[in-house]
C-alpha cells in the first residue's frame, strides 16, 4: 500500500513538473523566431550558390577535356548541364536578395517597436510622476520656506541676534577687491603699469587754447 502511494505521489511530483515547463514562457519572441527562421534560409541558400558556382566550374572543365579529346556530344552536354545550373542560380540570387530585404525591414520593424516601448514607458512613468503635482503646490512650497524664513529672522531678533544683511557681506567684497588691485599694482613692474598722461590745469589749458586763436 505505502508502495502503491509513494509511487502516486512521484507520478504526480512529475506531472507537476511538466507542467511548469510547459507554463514557463519562451526565451524567443516571435520576432526573434522569424530573424532565426529568415538568416537561416539565407544561410541555405548562400550554400547552395557555392554548390552551383563549384558545379559550374567542373561542368566547364569537363567540356573542355572532352573537346581535347574529341567527344563533341559529351562536351556539349556539359555544357548544357553547365547553363542549366546557371540559371538556378540566378532564381538563388532572387531569392537571397528577398530575404536579405526582408530580414532587413524586420529588424528595422523589431527596433522601432523596442523604440516605442521604452518611449511609451518613459511617458507613463514621467506622468506618474507629475501626477498630483502643480505649479500652485510649488508657489506653497516656496511661500511656506518664505515664512518660515521670516519666522526665524523674528526668532533671532528676540534673542538679540542681528539678522544677516546681505547688502553689507557686498560691500565688504568691493573693499576687498579693491584692495586687492591696489596690491597688484603696487607689486607689479613699472613697464606694465598702464601709462596715465597727467591733465593740465584748467587755466594753462585757457591760455593754450587763447594763444592758438591769436596765431
Amino acid at each position: 500500500m505505502g508502495t502503491h502511494l509513494m509511487g502516486c505521489e512521484c507520478g504526480t511530483s512529475s506531472t507537476k513538473q511538466k507542467e511548469t515547463k510547459k507554463e514557463e514562457p519562451s526565451r524567443i519572441n516571435e520576432y526573434d523566431k522569424a530573424q532565426l527562421d529568415i538568416k537561416s534560409q539565407i544561410t541555405k541558400i548562400k550554400d547552395q550558390r557555392l554548390f552551383v558556382e563549384t558545379r559550374s566550374k567542373q561542368l566547364k572543365e569537363e567540356a573542355l577535356e572532352q573537346k581535347a579529346k574529341g567527344n563533341k556530344t559529351k562536351a556539349i552536354c556539359a555544357l548544357k548541364m553547365k547553363k542549366l545550373i546557371e540559371s538556378r542560380n540566378e532564381k538563388l540570387d532572387g531569392m537571397l536578395l528577398t530575404l536579405e530585404q526582408t530580414l532587413n525591414n524586420l529588424q528595422e520593424a523589431v527596433m522601432n517597436k523596442q523604440v516605442h516601448d521604452v518611449l511609451k514607458q518613459g511617458n507613463e512613468a514621467i506622468k506618474e510622476l507629475q501626477k498630483g503635482v502643480t505649479a500652485e503646490d510649488f508657489q506653497k512650497i516656496a511661500d511656506d520656506l518664505q515664512d518660515q524664513q521670516e519666522i526665524n529672522d523674528e526668532l533671532a531678533r528676540a534673542l538679540g541676534v542681528e539678522a544677516v544683511d546681505e547688502g553689507e557681506f557686498e560691500e565688504e567684497l568691493k573693499k576687498l577687491e579693491a584692495e586687492d588691485v591696489k596690491k597688484q599694482l603696487k607689486n607689479a613692474p613699472q613697464d606694465q603699469l598702464p601709462k596715465v598722461t597727467p591733465k593740465k590745469p584748467a587755466r594753462a589749458k585757457k591760455e593754450e587754447e587763447k594763444q592758438a586763436v591769436s596765431a
